[in-house]
């Protein structure tokens, strides 16, 4: 055996430097299927094992074979003729004080069906299997790639052995196989590292309390008795918060004695010394928020590890009862014990979970823990939804069918197979539980099925028998067509798209009739992490929301929160960037009234929503900008991950700043902002006509609790006549109030859309200053001009005139181009019916008409009417082209 490992020494030499696979790793492994492999010549590795088993046939080649490979001259090979391949390595010594990392080279040919991959499984003294971690799996390789599992960390103290396999096999079981194509292995190589734990006092790590999270980092399998920590905390936009610094006392620590029988380096122990040690760090946090921590450890040589969690900071509020929001937990506990999953819950904004409760008869206990859950949910108003989706072992036997069997297979079958497994939950748990479900979110299964209101109700009246009220819920997809039921045997449908559907068309399909299918429970997943940045994802997610909620959908639930790829948590139970934006909206939404939204003076897009006389409002802009405005006495302004943003004063008003993230505005005065969007013109436009008063009426409405009396002034375009500007207000609560005024406007007077606002001074229970922003457009829209100045390749100015028709009646203009110190130019414009006539004016020598505004005027023959336009000219941009 020494000769052997002599031989796979000299071996790791000409392969790739360690130093290029990982820092500090110490080779325990390593197989690259040359020569000093095969010492019986019989193009098999020595003390490597294939399994053989049902599905693992025999008679697949698989063998050592010279052809071109990653390292060296030789591979492994494994042929496909149907079924699949396993690979086993020899064990391979370890112990619970090191982290691992294991890397082999892949190659694949022809392979359509199966995919190939590596994994390392833990083993305890006994040799029973702990654990085992998985290779990114891949059909089309068709260069070496290299595979990689970890760096990964035993989760068992008495972990004493690891051993590498090499798999080639069917995506999934019930998929095709490949009868032709190869996968090719090459080296493989298995290495230990030092131990880093990070771990908090919460394993969701989601906190109330800005001092309450509490970091624990420890080492082993270290050189060194006194390495340095750096604790480094950055924000959601990567901005560092804090960093320190702290010096690691390890203690020395007694290696493991080498098995006889295991594989290891000899000169992967030697003589070294190893240490231990842990400290602790509170994180000094100052505001709510999302947090990434990054450790590292550094030695006398550099770098020994470094590893990564994330931190949600959640203000102290818990779920208003009532909301509408949830989450559907498809897997259970995802890693969380039944308790932890309750306190995380409660701390997440929603009002309901979606719970899968099918128990197995072989855990007799798991009904009591889930009637335990269910009754704390109800403590913080958070209402258990039990799926019914994924029957136990003993279950699917009797009915035939596999792990991911649709709901419509399962309940079609006869009540005997099933029912019999459900009475044990159904007793226990239907007095806590009101509301279940048959399948998950996405199963919709159900979409075309006969019968279903038969089905359904037969479904149902089997539940029922163990409870008082069942409200029984089922999958559906939007695109399809709703069953045509006058009284459902459901209470509610869940409907998903697969591509999830966007605010627009979440609100278009929310926004039409849905006849009698019960309550409309909708799912909205989160973008895919690897396809949007997280702004992208943040604000599209509160947009969705913020449209199911406006358009009145029941229940609101992200699917799979705790999806790596689509989830508000990581898969490992800590909180993702998402989590904050969706706790805030949900908060901020739950069982509120959507009230509208008001035109804000920078032009920035709003919705507000009402709960119980206080107000929000979620606001964000095309671009940037800067609003100044009355919204309330004590507002705070608060971005979707929690941080305070600050809001100035301008005498009675407040300035925010505005992007194109949303934020939340709360403490908005609900009575001013409902008499804002109450205020109206009966008309929004007037003809173009000049030294005629053109009468309009303006509406409002009291929404204070109390009467309310001041005045109100309108503030129009200096050179128009308004009168009156200043109108006393007097109303009642409730009441509405129509005032009469006119506007008369000059000669010449623009064209086109203006600011109007109106100053409201009232005194209410107090005295308050506040203003309505509308437009008014000089012009009936009929008739449209639409004109620019450009320079043309000879320096000449051009003025393009756009004159659209858009009716059908016959128009006559004629247009005057007034240019100062010059004489005036002159088309005559006439269209039957709709279109454009486009006509051009050209001025020689226009350098002395820099900086100047040029007059377009167009009067309509036989009319009043006289559109007029002003035209700036700059800078030409540059020669050579219009």
């Amino acid at each position: 055996m020494n000769a052997l490992l002599g031989l796979l020494i000299v071996s790791a030499v000409a392969g790739e430097p360690r130093h290029q696979r990982h820092p500090e790793a110490v080779t325990l492994f390593e197989c690259g299927f040359e020569e000093d492999w095969d010492k019986n010549f019989d193009a098999w590795p020595d003390r490597w094992t294939r399994k053989r088993s049902p599905g693992y046939p025999h008679y697949l080649p698989i063998k050592i074979n010279r052809q071109p490979s990653a390292q060296g001259e030789r591979c492994l090979r494994v042929g496909l003729n149907g079924g699949a391949a396993t690979v086993h390595s020899p064990p391979i010594e370890v112990g619970a004080l090191y982290s691992y990392v294991m890397e082999a080279q892949l190659k694949t040919d022809a392979l359509k069906y199966d995919h190939a991959y590596c994994t390392v499984t833990f083993y305890d003294e006994k040799r029973k299997p702990l654990e085992t971690f998985h290779s990114e799996k891949f059909i089309d390789a068709s260069r070496w790639k290299k595979l990689r599992v970890g760096p990964i960390t035993p989760t068992h103290e008495d972990v004493r052995y690891a051993v590498i396999a090499l798999h080639v096999g069917p995506i999934h079981p019930e998929a095709n196989e490949d009868l032709k194509g190869t996968a090719m292995f090459d080296d493989v190589w298995f290495a230990r590292l030092p131990r880093l734990t990070l771990t908090t006092n919460k394993k969701y790590n989601v906190y109330t309390g800005l001092d309450e999270a509490k970091v624990t980092v420890g080492l082993s399998g270290v050189g060194e008795a006194n390495p340095r920590v750096t604790f480094e905390l950055y924000d959601i936009w990567g901005k560092l918060v804090t960093r320190s610094k702290q010096t690691l006392k390890c203690k020395a620590v007694e290696l493991n004695q080498k098995s006889a029988d295991s594989f290891l380096l000899d000169d992967a122990v030697g003589e070294e010394k190893t240490y231990a040690g842990e400290t602790k760090w509170t994180p000094p946090v100052k505001d709510f928020g999302y947090y990434r921590l990054q450790v590292k450890i550094e030695g006398d040589k550099g770098l020994i590890h470094e590893d990564r969690l994330s931190l949600a900071y959640v203000p102290p509020q818990a779920p208003v009862a009532g909301g509408e929001f949830g989450w559907t937990l498809p897997h259970g506990e995802q890693g969380l014990s039944l308790g932890e999953l309750v306190q995380l819950l409660r701390m997440v904004g929603i009002n309901w979970a979606k719970f899968p409760v099918w128990a197995s008869s072989n855990d007799p206990h798991r009904v009591e823990r889930l009637a335990w859950m269910a009754e704390r949910l109800s403590f913080y108003n958070i209402e258990l939804v039990g799926l019914l989706d994924n029957p136990p072992a003993e279950v699917r036997e009797h009915l035939g069918v596999g792990t991911d069997a649709e709901a419509a297979t399962i309940f079609s079958v006869e009540s005997a197979l099933w029912q019999p497994s459900l009475e044990p939950i159904l007793t226990r748990l239907s007095l806590k539980m009101r509301w279940w479900q048959l399948g998950k979110d996405n199963d919709a299964s159900f979409v075309g099925y006969p019968e279903l209101d038969e089905k359904v109700e037969a479904v149902r009246k089997e539940l029922a028998k163990f409870g008082q009220e069942v409200n029984l819920g089922i999958g559906w997809q939007w695109t399809h067509q709703l069953p045509d039921t006058k009284s459902p045997a459901w209470s509610y449908m869940t409907f998903s798209a697969n591509p999830s559907l966007t605010a627009a068309e979440m609100g278009t399909y929310l926004s039409t009739k849905m006849r009698n299918n019960g309550k409309r429970w909708v799912t909205v997943e989160p973008l895919h992490r690897d396809h949007y940045s997280v702004e992208q994802r943040a604000a599209d997610l509160v947009r969705r929301m913020m449209a199911a909620k406006m358009h009145k959908a029941d229940c609101i639930f992200v699917p799979d929160p705790f999806s790596e790829k689509h989830g508000l948590m990581n898969s490992d139970g800590t909180p993702s960037e998402l989590l904050l934006p969706w706790r805030i909206t949900a908060v901020a939404l739950a069982n509120a009234d959507y009230a509208g939204s008001i035109a804000m003076p920078g032009g920035s897009h709003n919705h507000i929503f009402t709960r119980g006389g206080k107000a929000s409002m979620v606001i964000w802009s095309d671009r940037p900008t800067t609003e100044t405005l009355y919204l309330g006495n004590k507002i705070e302004h608060i971005d979707i991950w929690g941080k305070r943003l600050s809001v100035g004063k301008d005498k009675h008003r407040q300035i925010i700043q505005v992007t194109t993230m949303p934020t939340f505005v709360f403490g908005i005065n609900g009575p001013v902002a409902r008499w804002r969007m109450s205020f109206k013109f009966a008309r929004t436009k007037m003809p173009s006509i000049s030294r005629r008063a053109h009468g309009n009426t303006y509406t409002m409405r009291n929404f204070f609790d109390q009467g309310a009396s001041g005045q109100m002034t309108l503030v129009t375009p200096k050179v128009w006549k308004t009168y009156p500007t200043t109108s006393r207000i007097n109303m009642a609560t409730g009441e509405k109030q129509l005032v009469p005024f006119s506007i008369t406007l000059p000669f010449a007077a623009d064209s086109g859309t203006h600011d109007v606002r109106a100053d409201f001074d009232i005194s209410v229970d107090k005295r308050y200053l506040f203003s309505v922003y509308r437009h008014i457009d000089v012009g009936m829209g009929d008739v449209t001009i639409n004109v620019r100045a450009v320079f043309n390749d000879k320096g000449d100015l051009k003025i393009v005139q756009n004159l659209t028709n858009h009716t059908r009646k016959h128009i006559r203009f004629k247009c005057y181009l007034l240019i100062p110190r010059r004489q005036r130019l002159q088309t005559l414009v006439q269209q039957y019916g709709r279109g454009t006539v486009n006509k051009e004016y050209r001025i020689a020598h226009p350098e002395d008409l820099i900086g100047e505004e040029l007059l377009l005027q167009a009067e309509e023959i036989g009319s009043q009417r006289v559109l007029s336009y002003r035209i700036p000219i700059g800078q030409p941009k540059a020669k050579g082209g219009e």
